[in-house]
């Protein structure tokens, strides 16, 4: 046994065994009135939701605070039982409760669960309002969140908060020109408020506003430097700016500040073997990087193919080709960024009909999915000038000069 729970009246307890399993029983007397409920795992603690309907708990090798089981025997036996007498802020604060571990544990649709219970209980509580709605974009359901964050608003205009993660969900929902204005809003209240500095450079970054862009994460980052995705975001636009020794520079940083992350690894390698710059391509240390990157996440079809690439740049023909048919399997097929070099690899290696196979796959695909993005067409070119084909034509306006990062949040 691990642990035991008890109902305020102290006339149940629900405990915890080894076996993964929890079990309900009579203080008292000690009769189970509840079969084994299956944990999957060992729990160990427990508590009994004051309506004496769920258990929760802290489960092995899971987040603190999951929901377990549904105590239906429990609610069945409420009839026999003498009343629970919760007064409503009681159950309230137990609701707050489970709402904050659930988002911690990233359950959301558990934390949006007791959120409802809250806000049926206090529905002009703008705090509650702001929390509900951020968890609603969380899962994928932006309408039900602005419309949360937009009653938060109403009942508390002073609050920086509601107006930085309205702006987040406009900004995830493509709604740029209304996020800048919210989290402008958010930063006349707030100046310092480090998370909406950052969405703002990465809504002003997707405006094409780069030099503003930087400057936003700029900010951001002297109040918290070791956010890698302020780092990374920085980084992309360092480079549409042309900055690239500063790009490298963010993308250094960010493999000292996590070197465990795979991404960290990857995101350096294909900077080094990529990088129009030729001064500042580093063909062997980009294997290194990717090598790690792979040793890191063997799953990562993104991972072998900046392996591909930097094999590729040293030279190495037969690595590059191993390492790219690797992504292009995990990748369920690949795409232009593994195309056009297989295509390169195989026709250095002497397979001028296989890598026309894979040139030509690389260009409708391009043409199909993302004919203006500028690192595809480079790769083309470079392709099309080695085999002896037709390049990319002539460039129409471009969203973007470089790929961006998710918003911060």
């Amino acid at each position: 046994m691990f642990d035991v729970g008890f109902t305020p009246d102290g006339n149940l307890l629900a405990r915890a065994s080894t076996d993964g399993t929890a079990r309900v029983w009579e203080a008292l007397t000690g009769r189970p009135v509840s079969p084994p409920l299956p944990l999957g795992a060992m729990a160990w603690t427990l508590a009994i939701s004051p309506d004496g309907r769920w258990l929760t708990g802290n489960i092995e090798n899971l987040a603190s605070a999951l929901w377990l089981a549904r105590w239906k025997a429990c609610r069945q036996l409420r009839t026999e039982q003498p009343s629970i007498d919760w007064s409503p802020q009681s159950q309230a604060d137990w609701h707050d409760r489970q709402a904050l571990a659930f988002e911690s544990a990233d359950d959301r649709q558990a934390e949006i669960w007791h959120l409802d219970r809250l806000v049926e209980r206090q529905p002009r509580n703008p705090q509650i309002l702001r929390r509900r709605g951020r968890a609603y974009d969380k899962v994928g359901q932006p309408g039900k969140a602005i419309m949360d964050l937009r009653a938060a608003i109403d009942l508390d205009p002073a609050d920086e908060s509601a107006w930085s993660s309205r702006g987040l969900v406009e900004l995830d929902s493509g709604q740029v020109d209304s996020a800048i204005a919210d989290l402008n809003k958010a930063l006349e209240l707030a100046p310092e408020h480090w998370l909406a500095l950052a969405n703002r450079g990465i809504a002003r970054g997707r405006k094409g506003a780069t030099a503003t862009a930087v400057d936003d994460l700029s900010q951001a980052l002297r109040i918290v430097p070791d956010e890698t995705r302020f780092l990374k975001e920085r980084a992309r636009l360092y480079q549409a700016l042309g900055f690239a020794k500063k790009a490298l520079a963010d993308f250094e940083q960010i493999v000292e500040i996590d070197p465990a992350e795979p991404g960290a690894h990857n995101d350096l390698a294909w900077f080094l073997a990529t990088v129009l710059d030729a001064s500042l391509r580093d063909p062997q240390r980009a294997a290194v990087l990717a090598r790690k990157a792979v040793q890191l996440a063997p799953g990562a079809g993104g991972c072998w193919n900046t392996l591909g690439v930097a094999q590729y740049r040293r030279g190495d023909w037969k690595a590059a080709i191993e390492a790219l048919t690797k992504s292009t399997e995990l990748s369920k097929g690949g795409d232009g960024n593994d195309w056009f070099f297989l295509a390169m690899a195989h026709w250095q290696k002497g397979g001028k009909a296989e890598a026309r196979k894979w040139f030509d796959e690389g260009v409708a695909w391009t043409k199909d999915k993302d004919p203006k993005n500028p690192e595809f067409r480079h790769f083309w070119s470079e392709a099309a000038e080695l085999l002896g084909q037709p390049g990319p034509p002539a460039p129409g306006p471009s969203s973007s000069a470089t790929p961006s990062v998710k918003p911060a949040d």
